[in-house]
């Protein structure tokens, strides 16, 4: 249930927000979590990095919004026992912005 609203508000929002609209991102970061626990990892996967690759060409990796995918995508591989991404995400979590 909660993945259909979920994917109804995502698609809402994706018809009337700009593209990288935190509500968006915020949304598919929800969805990706919802699918993570279903262990459909390849879509939270898909909806994880486009929503990081979206974030980072419009705004900066130090976004409150990007370092906030970028946890749920080191949650992600961690949960899914893939450790070398999950490491590679972890260290851009670590570089503080100065």
């Amino acid at each position: 249930m909660a993945e259909s609203l979920l994917e109804e508000t995502l698609e809402v929002y994706r018809r009337i927000n700009d593209e990288g609209d935190p509500k968006t991102l915020a949304a598919m970061a929800e969805l990706a979590s919802v699918l993570r626990d279903q262990e459909k990892w390849a879509e939270a996967e898909n909806l994880l990095l486009e929503a990081y690759e979206t974030g980072e060409r419009l705004g900066s990796v130090d976004d409150d919004q990007v370092q906030d995918t970028i946890s749920h995508l080191v949650q992600l591989y961690e949960s899914w026992n893939k450790p070398d991404e999950a490491a590679a995400f972890r260290a851009l979590l670590e570089t503080e912005p100065e």
